[in-house]
C-alpha cells in the first residue's frame, strides 16, 4: 500500500541520513512534518469516503502502523487532524461493529486509537499535554457522538492524560504506559495547571453530562472512569479552588459516588492525595480547611 510504503521509505531515509551525520536532526523533523501532512491528508479523504468498506480500510491502515516503530517523530502527526477528521472518525458506527457485545463497551478501532494517542501524548510535555487534552475533551461542548462515538472520546481522553507525566507535590511520577524523556522536568506547572486545569475540568464535566443521555448504567459507568482517571492523573485536586471541584464531582452520577459506589474511593483517593502539607504545628489538610471555609465564602459571594 502507498501508505505503509512512504512510511517505510521516510525510515530508510532517516536511518541513512543519521548515519551520515547526527547533526541533522531538524532535516529529518522536516522530512516526517512533510510526510504525515501528506497522509494525513489521504487519511482525512479516506475516512469521508462514501463506500463504508472504504471508510473502514483507511483506518485500519491508519490504526496498524506500529507507532512505537517512529518514536519522537509521531509527533510530527498534525493536531488539527487528530481534533478533527480522527475524532469524527471514531464516531462513524461502521468502525465499532462489535462495540457493546457480550457488555463490553470498546471496539478493536477505540482501543487501536487509544494505543495511538497514548504513544502520540508521550511526546508532548506537559503544558503541552494539558493544552492537547482541553482541545480534546472540548469536542463533547461542540460536537454530538454516538454511544460508540463517546466512549472513543473518553478512552481517548485517558490514554492522552496516561502518556503525560502526572505533577504531584511538584514532583513527577510516571503511569504505567511508559515513560517520558526527562527534558520534561523543567516545567514549572503551578500557575499553568491553576488556570488550564479549571478549564479542563470545566470540558470532562461536559462528557459526563454526555454519558447521561444513555441509559445503560455499566456505559455510563465506563465514561465515567475514564474522565475521573484523566481528571486524576492531569489536575491536582490542589491545584483548583473547591468551588470547581465540587462542581465536577456533582456531575458525576451518584450511583457512582455514594456509598458502595464504584468510583467513591477513586474520587476520594484523587481530593486527598495532594492535600496534605506539612507546617510547624503538624500535618494540614488543606481539603478540610478549604470545606470548613466554603460556607461563609458562599453567603459572602451570594448575600452581600
Amino acid at each position: 500500500m502507498l501508505i505503509t510504503s512512504l512510511l517505510q521509505f521516510s525510515v530508510s531515509h532517516d536511518n541513512f541520513v543519521s548515519a551520515i551525520s547526527g547533526s541533522m536532526h531538524q532535516t529529518q523533523s522536516e522530512t516526517w512534518a512533510e510526510v504525515f501532512s501528506w497522509l494525513s491528508i489521504l487519511w482525512k479523504r479516506g475516512f469521508c469516503h462514501d463506500n463504508p468498506q472504504v471508510r473502514c480500510m483507511i483506518m485500519q491502515s491508519f490504526l496498524g502502523i506500529e507507532w512505537r516503530n517512529y518514536g519522537s517523530c509521531v509527533k510530527s502527526v498534525p493536531e488539527s487532524f487528530i481534533h478533527g477528521s480522527l475524532m469524527e472518525a471514531l464516531n462513524d458506527p461502521v468502525h465499532h461493529s462489535d462495540f457493546g457485545v457480550k457488555g463490553i463497551y470498546s471496539s478493536k478501532t477505540i482501543e487501536g486509537a487509544t494505543h495511538f494517542l497514548h504513544h502520540y501524548s508521550s511526546y508532548l510535555n506537559a503544558r503541552e499535554t494539558v493544552i492537547f487534552l482541553n482541545s480534546l475533551a472540548s469536542l463533547a461542548k461542540r460536537k454530538s457522538f454516538s454511544r460508540a462515538g463517546l466512549m472513543g472520546l473518553a478512552e481517548c481522553i485517558a490514554a492522552s492524560a496516561f502518556g503525560a507525566y502526572k505533577y504531584s507535590n511538584n514532583k513527577v511520577k510516571s503511569y504505567e504506559f511508559g515513560t517520558v524523556d526527562e527534558v520534561q522536568l523543567e516545567y514549572s506547572l503551578e500557575n499553568f495547571l491553576h488556570d488550564n486545569g479549571t478549564e479542563l475540568l470545566d470540558f470532562l464535566r461536559y462528557v459526563l453530562e454526555s454519558s447521561k443521555q444513555h441509559f445503560n448504567p455499566n456505559y455510563r459507568f465506563r465514561v465515567c472512569e475514564k474522565v475521573v482517571e484523566a481528571a486524576a492523573s492531569m489536575v491536582p485536586a490542589s491545584d483548583v479552588s473547591l468551588e470547581i471541584l465540587l462542581h465536577f464531582i456533582s456531575t458525576l452520577p451518584r450511583e457512582v459516588t455514594d456509598y458502595g459506589g464504584l468510583l467513591r474511593v477513586r474520587v476520594q483517593d484523587w481530593l486527598l492525595q495532594n492535600h496534605q502539607v506539612t507546617r510547624s504545628g503538624g500535618i494540614q489538610i488543606q481539603l478540610l480547611e478549604s470545606l470548613n471555609e466554603f460556607p461563609e465564602r458562599f453567603i459572602i459571594h451570594h448575600c452581600l
